[in-house]
Formats: structure tokens, C-alpha cells, sequence
């Protein structure tokens, strides 16, 4: 599905003009098409969120794919030596959004829970509803 660029100044124009916004994507962007590919398209434009971890240490995830999770929801949990008293600390890793996990970052050892992981590693991946 092609949207011409004299089209997008027609509904740039439109919009300028006042027409609702729900009314220009109708007639421009969405002339011709049937509301399963219109779904498809905008299913596929929903800004994803990648969540990374925030130090090196072992990491207990609580999430698997296709869950839905709500923003607040536990992720996973971060067990780390603190380097400044030597103890060992954890921390939560909590959801920023609400969504559907796509991603998880997954052990070889399937038998073993617990992930090592360094800090700025991908864990997650939640598309956001």
C-alpha cells in the first residue's frame, strides 16, 4: 500500500484545516485497504521497549514470551556483589510499560533459572500496548 506524497499534503492540508484526524487517516491513508492489513501495519508501528541490565550479576527472570505484563510488573530480579561493602545485594527489575514480552534473554542450561549477565545486556523485549 503506497501513500503518494501528494496525498500526504492533501492530509497534511486536511488536518490543517481541522478535519479530525481519525477522518484524514480513513479517507488518505487508509483508502482501499481492508481492516485486517490496516490492523497488521498498525499492530507493527507500536514502539517496542528494550529492557537492558542495569550492572553485571545474576539474574532470576520472571517473564516469559507472549506474557502480557502491566507497567510496575517484576521482571526479573539482579542479585550483584556491591563493591564498596562487598556484600551481596538485590535488586528488582520492574516494567517501565505495559505490554507483551517478544524477547527473553534464555540460559543454555535449561535445568538453571539463574542467568549470569553483564551490565547493558539485552534481557527484554516488551511491545508496547
Amino acid at each position: 500500500h503506497v501513500v503518494s506524497p501528494r496525498a500526504s499534503i492533501f492530509g497534511a492540508k486536511l488536518l490543517a484545516s481541522g478535519i479530525s484526524q481519525d477522518i484524514v487517516e480513513t479517507t488518505i491513508l487508509w483508502k482501499g485497504l481492508d481492516e485486517a492489513t490496516k490492523n497488521k501495519i498498525v499492530d507493527g508501528m507500536k514502539p517496542e521497549t528494550i529492557i537492558k541490565s542495569p550492572k553485571e550479576g545474576t539474574l532470576s527472570l520472571e517473564v516469559e514470551i507472549n506474557q502480557t505484563i502491566e507497567k510496575g510488573d517484576l521482571i526479573g530480579i539482579i542479585e550483584y556483589e556491591d563493591n564498596r561493602s562487598y556484600d551481596w545485594k538485590e535488586d528488582e527489575i520492574l516494567s517501565p510499560t505495559s505490554g507483551v514480552i517478544t524477547f527473553v534473554y534464555k540460559n543454555t542450561d535449561r535445568w538453571n533459572r539463574d542467568i549470569n549477565v553483564t551490565k547493558g545486556q539485552k534481557l527484554v523485549v516488551i511491545k508496547n500496548i
